[in-house]
């Protein structure tokens, strides 16, 4: 969060609007990006579960709109979407590493 963070305020000083979708409030509130949207769902899905396409474009034409109608810098607007089910951190882990098997990618610990 806090290099996404970083990183958009320097594109946003070369002229480019960015809006930074995140998942961790506290984190985004201390980075400051220009512009956030932010999403009560696990971290490392901001928007939605792998293959959810018309749930990732929603989530993602809401953000943009962010462009348009944030009028504080700084300004986090919550998205209103739900999860849909209870976190629980073995659900999540086991995510993890079914994505780096699509991936061929090792676990790193």
């Amino acid at each position: 969060h806090q290099s996404v963070g970083r990183i958009a305020r320097t594109i946003e000083e070369a002229g480019i609007p960015t809006v930074y979708i995140g998942s961790c409030r506290d984190m985004m509130k201390q980075v400051k990006p220009p512009r956030a949207a932010f999403l009560n769902f696990p971290l490392g899905h901001q928007c939605g579960n792998p293959g959810d396409i018309d749930l990732q474009t929603n989530i993602l034409k809401d953000s943009l709109n962010i462009l348009t109608t944030a009028s504080i810098p700084g300004e986090v607007k919550d998205l209103t979407y739900e999860w849909g089910r209870s976190f629980d951190w073995s659900d999540y882990m086991k995510g993890i590493e079914e994505m780096l098997n699509e991936e061929n990618a090792p676990i790193q610990l």
